[in-house]
């Protein structure tokens, strides 16, 4: 298999369980809305960082708020195979569309690229709900650049195919030597997490759906 083909696989397979997912989300809670973009009020973490898009938002019978991470875990099957690409090799180990993650083996020149990259892919502006697409296609959150002393870790993100090679095929690939795809390991097996409103504070601060347009402490 191709690196493209590859990819887009495990986008589609994400895709497809989210939309069901989400739908049986709502169906069991009608108020419930998907891709709600939410800022964290926290100013230690910067921006662009601080905002995510819940997978689904709602509210439970007493009335706290409830984001739901709809999670699928790689393929049990899936194996992990290296591309030689002159001057990089590529790795691409097991991953989850829902988490994935590029590892660099030299720290990043120039950070302001990947910047540039989540201002886009964020949608902060909401453009395909606009638009009135099904998905958003955008960055569902991102993690800040980290590294083990070895490797150096770019946002773990949720992205369209497209974004996602460009961002793997164009990122300081000059300067690297090794890259590799991947997920991090799940501590908890739950393919649905819920976090309530007191698990992260009160958050949020854009909401598209009336319903569900206040902030909860």
């Amino acid at each position: 298999m191709s690196i493209s083909s590859i990819i887009t696989d495990e986008r589609d397979r994400y895709v497809s369980y989210f939309e069901a997912a989400a739908q049986a989300a709502k169906a069991e809670n009608p108020d419930s809305v998907s891709e709600i973009l939410i800022s964290l009020n926290n100013e230690e973490i910067p921006f662009p960082y601080r905002y995510f898009r819940a997978d689904v938002l709602g509210e439970t019978p007493d009335g706290s708020t409830r984001v739901m991470e709809l999670w699928l875990d790689p393929r049990a099957d899936a194996e992990g195979r290296a591309f030689d690409l002159g001057p990089v090799t590529l790795e691409i180990h097991p991953f989850t569309w829902c988490g994935v993650q590029v590892g660099f083996d030299r720290q990043l020149s120039d950070e302001s690229l990947i910047g540039d990259f989540l201002d886009k892919w964020l949608d902060l502006e909401d453009a395909a709900y606009n638009r009135g697409e099904p998905i958003s296609g955008a960055i569902h959150s991102a993690t800040q650049i980290e590294t083990d002393g070895t490797f150096w870790f770019s946002p773990s993100t949720s992205a369209p195919r497209r974004p996602m090679l460009c961002s793997i095929s164009s990122t300081y690939w000059s300067t690297m030597a090794q890259a590799a795809l991947s997920s991090r390991v799940r501590q908890n097996d739950s393919r649905t997490d819920e976090l309530t409103s007191e698990q992260f504070g009160s958050c949020l601060t854009r909401c598209r759906n009336s319903a569900i347009s206040k902030s909860k402490p």
